[in-house]
């Protein structure tokens, strides 16, 4: 029976992290003139570890996210959260010694991670990197930061871009939650 790795396969590969090597082979049957002949692609062979390798990380609470960015910059993780809540009204923040993550039916649904700072927000989107999501991004003038090790998008938010880029960012999540489901 023959299988499409798909985003959901990466996913679950994910949740071992680095922990068990993992190499997986895409098969492909050819035929050649009078021959048959297998190809072999290399489809994983290396994951990077991300911010969810190993245990968990401890819980936390939303005072400690205010303590260590601030109110405001919380508020903002509760406007992003309602803007995901409009496609998957089951989602929930989950609050994390390291980010504030999304949990769903209460398991870890991190297609977007928060990160609250004194002054501002850093949104990280787990999307592949394209050159066409740069281009939006710097047209939109949202401060983008080097990319995360899973390779997320890392957006450093104010409350006024929260307002000003809502259905752009409602956008880049959707995609996000849409490939991390898949």
């Amino acid at each position: 029976m023959a299988e499409d790795i798909t985003s959901r396969f990466f996913n679950v590969i994910s949740l071992f992290n680095g922990t068990i090597p993992f190499i997986a082979l895409q098969m492909q049957a050819l035929r050649v003139g009078d021959h048959n002949t297998i190809v072999f692609t290399k489809v994983i062979d290396v994951l990077k570890r991300g911010l969810e390798e190993g245990p968990p990380p401890p819980p936390t609470d939303r005072a400690y996210w205010e303590h260590k960015g601030s109110a405001a910059t919380v508020q903002l993780a509760d406007e992003l959260l309602k803007i995901a809540k409009e496609f998957d009204a089951t989602l929930q923040l989950s609050y994390n010694k390291h980010y504030i993550g999304i949990f769903q039916n209460g398991q870890p649904l991190n297609f977007c991670r928060f990160a609250p700072k004194k002054n501002t927000m850093n949104l990280a989107i787990r999307l592949e990197r394209s050159d066409e999501i740069d281009s939006q991004i710097e047209q939109a003038g949202i401060e983008k930061l080097s990319h995360a090790q899973d390779g997320a998008y890392r957006l450093s938010l104010q409350k006024h871009d929260v307002a000003k880029h809502r259905d752009y960012l409602k956008a880049l999540m959707k995609a996000a939650y849409d490939t991390f489901i898949a």
